[in-house]
């Protein structure tokens, strides 16, 4: 199958010939343009911690440094991290008992994208079918880090929303704070699971995506995970989540990277392919 292109920027290339494209493929790209070409209006309450209600410029709200919230960020960063990276050699950079030291703390608010997001998941129109996909999903969120868990159910509402970890470099702020995360930068990155937005639940994994041994960032999100697909191996081609599912898992202990040493996946990963599916 020839290899499809990431879908925003599939859906503004009229050339693309569909003939090349998979049936799995094909169907999850009418989805995405059924949601994309809805315009129900939906009413989005904006979250009550942000500093205005109403449409202003997006912005970071910093937190205050040594205060309650930087402290915990701290704790919670540290509880994150995976005692098999504490103890052995890893590529996640905490080895031999390393921690991570918080220097700043920021809220991102941009009222645009968190609507989008809001519209986003109301469109998807989440049908988790049987039983074992809502124990699929239920396991996943007990699984979480318990402040990951205690996160989500404060703030979020929406059935098939958790909290997950995303590493990136400073210089991707600013963009990332107006646009927000957008998978077109993945077309030319490689990704063992596909050309999609990357989260885990450890931070010691999302420290990896920093690509800094000394300092990085880590962005808090909401993700729409919706239908789970846990994948059985590495799958580089993947630009869509599979026919009837929202995204795609690597899970800890049972996917095969197929890395050649016949090691399982040691962090999960949550694999989205939308933009719209995370703030």
């Amino acid at each position: 199958m020839t290899a499809l292109p990431s879908l925003p920027e599939f859906l503004n290339d009229a050339a693309i010939p569909l003939a090349t494209v998979g049936e799995d493929d094909l169907a999850a790209v009418a989805v995405f343009l059924k949601s994309r070409t809805q315009h129900k209006r939906v009413k989005v309450e904006v979250p009550s911690y942000f500093a205005t209600k109403y449409h202003c410029a997006p912005r970071f709200v910093d937190y205050a440094f040594q205060g309650h919230n930087h402290r915990k960020a701290e704790e919670m960063m540290n509880k994150a991290v995976l005692e098999t990276c504490r103890r052995s050699v890893t590529p996640c950079f905490m080895n031999n008992g390393g921690t991570f030291q918080v220097k700043k703390v920021c809220r991102l608010e941009n009222t645009t994208l968190f609507e989008q997001h809001t519209r986003f998941i109301k469109d998807a129109k989440l049908q988790l079918g049987d039983k074992a996909h809502k124990e699929r999903l239920e396991g996943i969120f007990s699984g979480l880090p318990d402040w990951l868990q205690q996160l989500a159910k404060k703030n979020i509402k929406d059935q098939g929303v958790i909290y997950a970890l995303h590493g990136t470099c400073s210089r991707n702020l600013d963009s990332i704070l107006k646009h927000g995360l957008q998978s077109k930068y993945s077309l030319n990155s490689f990704g063992f699971y596909g050309k999609g937005i990357y989260f885990t639940d450890s931070a010691c994994k999302a420290s990896q995506y920093t690509h800094a041994r000394t300092s990085g960032v880590i962005l808090v999100c909401r993700v729409f995970i919706g239908k789970v697909e846990v994948l059985a191996e590495k799958s580089e081609d993947k630009r869509v989540p599979r026919k009837g599912y929202n995204s795609a898992m690597a899970k800890r202990g049972h996917t095969d990277p197929k890395v050649g040493n016949g090691n399982k996946q040691l962090h999960n990963e949550f694999i989205i392919y939308a933009d719209g599916a995370v703030y």
